[in-house]
């Protein structure tokens, strides 16, 4: 009767029996019950750091968030658990990030010079206005970004053009 239960909460939430009045009138029950969590929490933690090892070697690295969610718990068990694994998946997805905002601002800096230096071949002065018209739907658009790019075409441009 009591064997299906798989977890000792399962017995306490279906029968109302207290952790030790299971462990008194079911000794032999509770004794397995207890074994098999114990090595359902050894399984899980190995699997937690299998997936952790991996994602120390994937491409693109995953963020914390993600990772602990694959993982089905939360960051806080992660660094308490596996601090040096954690910090270095931490550390590989800041890296990451560092390296792809760059690489976003670079090509964002070339969108910007090609548009102005065309604005400037068509005779039109690259505006504010008309760059942001003609940016359509760039990851960034901070004019703090694109007027001193727009700068550096002008000046640029009127360099190539005195010659």
């Amino acid at each position: 009767m009591y064997t299906a239960a798989t977890h000792i909460r399962d017995l306490k939430k279906q029968y109302g029996f207290s952790r030790d009045m299971l462990r008194r009138r079911f000794p032999g029950l509770y004794r397995d019950l207890a074994t098999r969590s114990a090595q359902r929490l050894f399984r899980r933690r190995e699997e937690a750091e299998s997936i952790l090892r991996a994602a120390c070697m994937e491409e693109p690295p995953p963020s914390g968030r993600a990772l602990a969610a694959r993982i089905g718990t939360y960051r806080g068990h992660l660094k308490k658990v596996f601090p040096e694994l954690w910090q270095l998946v931490l550390r590989r997805h800041a890296e990451y990030q560092k390296q792809e905002v760059s690489r976003k601002r670079v090509a964002f800096a070339e969108t910007v010079r090609r548009i102005a230096t065309d604005l400037l071949m068509a005779g039109k002065y690259p505006s504010r206005r008309r760059m942001l018209a003609l940016m359509g739907d760039s990851e960034l658009r901070g004019e703090h970004l694109i007027l001193p790019e727009v700068r550096r075409a002008v000046l640029g441009f009127r360099s190539k053009s005195n010659y």
